[in-house]
């Protein structure tokens, strides 16, 4: 008896447990945009970091879609989780009828200057780079 429940107080703990729980890293936009990954899966599409908004605006749009970061180095990690992010938002507006994305920044405090850094919060085994912006015409 005394076995199952500390097996059950086990699975518990291990459920219960926060699933993302990493360091926060600050990254640079410039550097996001300068990889060929980058290019390749974003193309040409429009897209402005910081704060403001321009266009007219079809709606707000946010995404924090991993990246495994498992062997991966941070940068590289917090990059590819970025660009999943992006490639979401992206999505979801050119299905909405939108051109571009404009005022995309990260949702996390810490990022002194929205419009040339972004937050990253990487562990052992993914990377997350919660952003959000407008989806606009």
């Amino acid at each position: 008896m005394k076995l199952k429940l500390a097996a059950a107080a086990a699975a518990l703990a291990v459920m219960t447990a926060p699933a993302y729980a990493g360091e926060w890293e600050i990254h640079s936009y410039a550097d996001f945009m300068a990889s060929p990954d980058t290019q390749a899966v974003l193309g040409d599409f429009p897209i402005s970091f910081g704060e403001t908004p321009s266009g007219t605006s079809i709606g707000r749009t946010n995404s924090g879609r991993p990246a495994k970061s498992f062997h991966t180095p941070h940068d590289v990690a917090c990059q590819r989780a970025l660009l999943n992010a992006l490639k979401g938002m992206m999505d979801k507006t050119l299905a909405s009828g939108g051109t571009r994305l404009t005022g995309v920044h990260s949702t996390n405090g810490l990022v002194k200057d929205k419009s040339t850094e972004y937050a990253c919060n990487v562990s052992h085994f993914k990377a997350l780079a919660p952003v959000v912006g407008q989806m606009t015409k």
